[in-house]
């Protein structure tokens, strides 16, 4: 495990499913972690749960639901559409329907496909995203509602799904959000900003323990490392 991992690890799963205002101050959420994810893969917002702003400015939520789809993006040549549904919840035999991750994912497999935009779509890729761990009877769950769904919709567009949970959520910001070459400096940039806001308790630090204590105490040592891999990504 190399340094950041661990704290990543604790980043990713203190942060809730949706980015908001909370007293006049911005809370982030893992939304803003997969908006930034998908970007530095090349794809094309569709569908985003809030709105954007300039970039001196936070971004803005949005308050409604959109029928499972938290966020959606197209690949550049409109072939590949990828919906993410988001949860903040372990995935369990409890959390499964309490939580809607049977309904979402239900919802997510049955897009409307009728926009021009999709006129030369080929795919539909269905990604459950959670910033949580799960067990066997949530895993079995997830598999046995894939197996249900047919592998093409209309016009022979493919259906598939990928389970992102806490460990690939930290693989995937770690090769392409922190990567010296792909690195987005907005992203640690609010990374800083949330990790100021918030209070860290029993942190793994990436050279040592914080235990229990405000991030009065602790900022200092973690915005170090975070201006560190910044700096490294130039």
């Amino acid at each position: 495990m190399d340094s950041k991992t661990p704290f990543l690890t604790f980043y990713l799963r203190s942060l809730a499913e949706r980015t908001r205002l909370e007293k006049k101050n911005i809370k982030f959420g893992f939304d803003w972690v997969i908006y930034n994810l998908a970007i530095a893969q090349d794809l094309i917002p569709h569908r985003l749960p809030f709105f954007r702003t300039g970039a001196t400015e936070l971004s803005k939520p949005k308050t409604e639901a959109e029928f499972g789809i938290d966020a959606s993006f197209l690949s550049r040549d409109r072939k590949t559409l990828t919906i993410f549904v988001l949860k903040d919840e372990v995935l369990t035999n409890a959390t499964w329907t309490a939580n809607d991750f049977d309904g979402d994912l239900r919802r997510a497999a049955a897009p409307d496909l009728t926009a021009p935009e999709f006129n030369d779509l080929k795919e539909v890729r269905v990604v459950l995203a959670y910033n949580k761990d799960e067990d066997q009877t949530g895993i079995r769950l997830y598999e046995n509602l894939v197996r249900s769904f047919p592998s093409v919709l209309r016009d022979d567009v493919r259906l598939a799904f990928e389970r992102w949970n806490l460990t690939v959520l930290t693989e995937k910001v770690k090769e392409n959000l922190l990567n010296p070459h792909c690195c987005r400096s907005h992203f640690l940039v609010c990374l800083t900003t949330s990790v100021r806001s918030s209070r860290i308790s029993n942190m793994d630090q990436m050279n040592g323990t914080i235990s229990s204590c405000p991030i009065g105490a602790g900022f200092s040592a973690i915005s170090s490392k975070i201006k560190l891999m910044s700096e490294r990504c130039g």
